[in-house]
């Protein structure tokens, strides 16, 4: 019996699976591709959560920037707030003062500038009006934005700077306008710093919206606690016009210009609700946006800000560079394309071994092709990661890299195999690396560590490598790795450290900073009550100032109405005359101390060097102040206890003056016993010398406790001194400024009971040898002889004041002059001009500075630049030394200052016409 011969169809039967089998290759299939999916899809949720939260990260980033530029403005506006209160009638220059002192585009950008609205009662209208062009100008008007305001109030713009930029927001009534009204009445209800909604700035174009952000100011002395109390204690606003597109402007910079950042007031819709669009993309949408004006933005966040009693909503949507540095899907796809090669190639393993032994060969061949399709998929997996792959045996020698390792270190591929890859590696890593290879080697364990790379250009690549041992039968084969590029990772390491580093400074500078605002907290509360005293003490000051000018005024004012009076008897008039001259010397006694306190405050003030004689000096004073002694009854002495040289370098108007007022004080404090003034020169250890003026006194002395306070501006040892003697207050405060501006300094000593003793004391600066004779013009005009001169010639006197006009046309015609009168600059030029041009030019011109149409000064440019030789004499109110070089620079050659002295009118006149005839 033989067997049945093998038929096609058994041999298929043969060759084909079971039915387990095949069941068995669709469970590896499914199963996986489940695993390749949620792997897939595992590593893709992971990643959006890293971009996400790097996306929050940049939000949060955003809105921290948002809050510090909304922070700086309050902090400008609390500023600005504080000079109000501290000066609560501050002039137009005081705030100008503090504006320039302020760097508004750095430390407040966006901000137009800073101003202040006062709050007025309708009642109290016309009043203000007229007060405000008192200060201001003429000019000064209210402005309505919308409607007239309800209510009875107005808050009315008084104030601000830049002034150039601003104008037209000056008067404006913040209360004619809705959006303004309310958060003016928010801020006065809340005390809080408020912004109004977005509104066209008076004095920008339409182009930008922009805000005000206002803060209430309160009177100091009232209470504030209660929102009825704010509102019975509000005196007005400071405030600071906005435009966000400055104020928020390099926003995007901040983030690195990987988000785009939207601002907007009241919705997220409207086109009238937006403040700021960083990237500007929404201008070419309507007037209002929709989700597909944001079709473009993968990742958008909406948050809301609390800013000045508004709601923001700020929306943050991803830009397009940041899009690209966070890819997520590349990653995703290579590893299922991974998983499902691995899968598909394992079941057609399992498929083939199925099979059996008749299927072998068809194995065989179908495992080769499938062999060649995995190493193709495996070249391109290679040739697509990211990092670089090699293979090396046992010796280091390598067998393969990947086109990556190229793109990595800059070496081609074909020059790495073998071991010219040792050749790309840093000269200083070699040695590691071959350690770290044998040891590998040695053990059996995963080579792993990170090591440099040089690439052609000479740049320096860190990179971590991660290398397996290869077995086959349990013998190794060699090694197969990856090269990863950590440059960036080790430099974000590095900037981690230094960061910790830093924050650990900061930790310790902020515990120094928070025990220096301690510090500071106690001197600020030092400094306020020291404010707060010199406030007082200058409020005291004024209505004492107000006391002084009225009474020699009263005098003035009541004996000028007697002369005027015909009933007036001949023998009266000299009496009336010394009367007026003598309260008009004491009133500009009292206008020279405000002065010179004023110059001194402001840093202007300046003294000479010259020789002087102190004797001269000290006798001067002596000769004015001992007839004031003798009417009182007291002695006066003067004492020279050492040898004192004769002439010593420094400024005798203001030595002179230190005296007067010492010694006058001495006087005027002293009703019995004696006043002295004793010069001593005392050598110092250093071997230079210092003169000692003392001024002693018999009077009723000063308590040690008031000895500090008495060289303070608007300060005496008493109040009731300045209601029995009178005074400003002033005199030893400018007279200690001065001694210092001298290089000295001025003290006191005394006690109750025992009288009081006051010291200047001045280095010697010895001057030259011999006699020398101070200049007319620096001696008192009371120790001169009072002597009308003889003047020939023509003078043009050019002045708008018709009295004084006439004052100085009467003064030079009793010198036997011929005078012409002009009466403004103008007048003056053309006057000037036609005598020169009649053949009978005028000998001397006398010019006020301060004239309508033409001033002075232009005035005297044109006729400098008619080629006019004529002398010019400047005659002004104005005393600084600024003023002073204006003129000179102008032209003029002499400097006269108002009220005229007669004497030293006359002798520069005089000196002037005769030097203008032998040119």
């Amino acid at each position: 019996m033989s067997a049945a011969p093998r038929t096609p169809k058994a041999e298929s039967a043969k060759r084909t699976p079971s039915r387990g089998t095949l069941l068995g290759c669709l469970a590896l299939l499914s199963g996986g591709l489940l695993l390749t999916a949620y792997v897939s899809w595992t590593l893709y949720e992971t990643r959006r959560a890293e971009v996400s939260a790097s996306f929050e990260r940049l939000s949060d980033r955003a809105m921290q920037v948002v809050r510090e530029r909304a922070r700086r403005l309050e902090y400008g506006l609390r500023g600005a707030r504080g000079i109000r209160i501290v000066s609560p009638n501050v002039s137009r220059g005081e705030w100008r003062a503090y504006m320039m002192s302020r760097d508004l585009e750095r430390e407040f950008p966006g901000a137009l500038g800073f101003g202040y609205a006062e709050r007025v009662r309708g009642r109290d209208l016309p009043e203000y009006l007229a007060r405000m062009r008192s200060e201001l100008g003429p000019d000064f008007q209210r402005k309505v934005v919308e409607a007239e305001p309800g209510g009875g109030e107005h808050v009315i713009v008084q104030l601000i700077e830049p002034i150039e930029s601003n104008k037209p927001a000056v008067g404006v009534d913040i209360l004619s306008e809705a959006s303004r009204r309310d958060a003016t009445v928010l801020a006065m209800r809340t005390g809080e710093a408020t912004l109004t909604a977005p509104i066209d700035l008076v004095q920008v174009d339409g182009s930008h919206r922009g805000l005000l952000y206002l803060l209430p100011v309160f009177r100091p002395d009232l209470p504030s606690a209660t929102e009825a109390d704010r509102i019975a204690a509000c005196v007005g606003f400071v405030y600071a016009p906005i435009i966000m597109e400055r104020a928020m402007e390099g926003l995007a910079e901040r983030v690195e210009n990987l988000v785009d950042i939207e601002i907007f007031d009241g919705g997220l819709t409207a086109r009238a609700h937006l403040l700021y669009d960083a990237d500007r993309h929404l201008d070419s949408a309507g007037p209002t946006f929709t989700d597909e004006d944001y079709a473009d933005r993968l990742w958008s966040s909406h948050k809301t800000l609390n800013i000045g009693g508004r709601t923001w909503d700020v929306r943050v949507t991803s830009a397009p560079e940041f899009e690209a540095q966070h890819r997520t899907l590349p990653v995703v796809w290579i590893t299922a394309m991974v998983g499902i090669t691995l899968t598909t190639s394992l079941m057609g393993l399992v498929w083939a071994l199925s099979t059996g032994r008749a299927r072998a060969r068809a194995l065989a061949e179908r495992r080769t092709r499938e062999l060649q399709a995995e190493k193709a998929y495996l070249a391109a997996v290679q040739d697509c990661s990211p990092l670089a792959m090699f293979v090396t045996d046992m010796e280091g020698q390598c067998t393969y890299l990947n086109p990556r390792y190229e793109e990595l270190t800059g070496q081609a591929a074909k020059e790495g195999l073998g071991v010219g890859w040792v050749r790309a590696l840093h000269p200083d890593d070699v040695r590691r690396v071959r350690r770290d290879f044998e040891q590998a080697k040695k053990e059996g364990h995963l080579l792993s560590g990170e090591y440099r790379w040089v690439r052609p250009d000479a740049s320096v690549v860190w990179t971590a490598v991660r290398a397996a041992r290869i077995e086959a039968d349990e013998q190794p084969l060699g090694f197969v790795g990856t090269i990863e590029d950590v440059t960036g990772a080790r430099q974000a390491t590095e900037a981690l450290k230094s960061q910790a580093l830093h924050l650990e400074e900061a930790r310790d500078s902020l515990d120094r900073v928070n025990r220096e605002l301690s510090a500071r907290n106690r001197e600020l509360d030092a400094a306020r009550a020291v404010a707060e005293a010199a406030t007082k003490a200058k409020s005291q000051f004024l209505a004492n100032m107000s006391h002084e000018l009225r009474t020699p005024m009263t005098s003035i004012l009541g004996f000028a109405q007697l002369l005027a009076d015909r009933r007036t008897r001949p023998e009266d008039l000299a009496e009336y005359v010394s009367a007026i001259l003598r309260n008009g010397d004491h009133m500009l006694s009292l206008i020279n101390d405000v002065l010179d306190l004023s110059k001194i405050e402001a840093g202007m003030m300046t003294v000479e060097s010259i020789p002087v004689s102190v004797t001269e000096v000290v006798n001067e004073v002596a000769a004015f102040m001992r007839p004031r002694a003798t009417e009182k009854g007291l002695g006066f002495v003067v004492d020279w206890r050492t040898d004192v040289p004769d002439r010593m370098r420094t400024d005798p108007t203001r030595l002179r003056q230190i005296l007067l007022n010492l010694v006058g004080n001495a006087v005027k404090f002293t009703d019995q016993g004696s006043v002295a003034i004793q010069i001593e020169r005392r050598k110092l250890k250093d071997g230079t010398s210092r003169i000692e003026f003392a001024v002693v006194d018999t009077g009723p002395g000063i308590d040690p406790g008031q000895l500090s306070k008495i060289f303070q501006p608007f300060t005496q040892a008493d109040d009731s001194t300045t209601r029995k003697f009178g005074g400003t207050g002033l005199g030893l405060s400018i007279s200690k400024e001065l001694a210092r501006l001298l290089g000295g300094d001025l003290y006191a000593v005394g006690a109750p009971g025992i009288g009081s003793t006051f010291v200047l004391e001045l280095p010697v600066v010895q001057g030259p040898s011999g006699t020398w004779i101070r200049p007319a013009e620096r001696q008192p005009a009371a120790l001169m002889a009072c002597t009308t001169p003889t003047l020939h010639g023509k003078v043009l006197v050019v002045d708008d004041g018709i009295d004084n006009q006439r004052l100085i046309s009467l003064l030079l015609g009793r010198t036997g002059a011929s005078v012409d009168a002009a009466g403004d600059g103008r007048e003056g030029v053309n006057k000037a001009l036609w005598a020169r041009e009649s053949g009978e030019p005028y000998d001397l011109i006398i010019m006020d500075m301060q004239m309508p149409k033409l001033d002075g000064l232009e005035a005297t440019r044109q006729l400098r630049a008619a080629g006019l030789a004529t002398p010019i004499v400047a005659l002004t109110a104005n005393a600084l030394i600024d003023d002073r070089e204006r003129c000179k620079a102008a032209g003029c050659n002499a400097f006269l200052q108002k009220p005229i002295d007669r004497i030293r009118f006359f002798a520069t006149c005089q000196q002037l016409m005769a030097l203008g005839r032998a040119g």
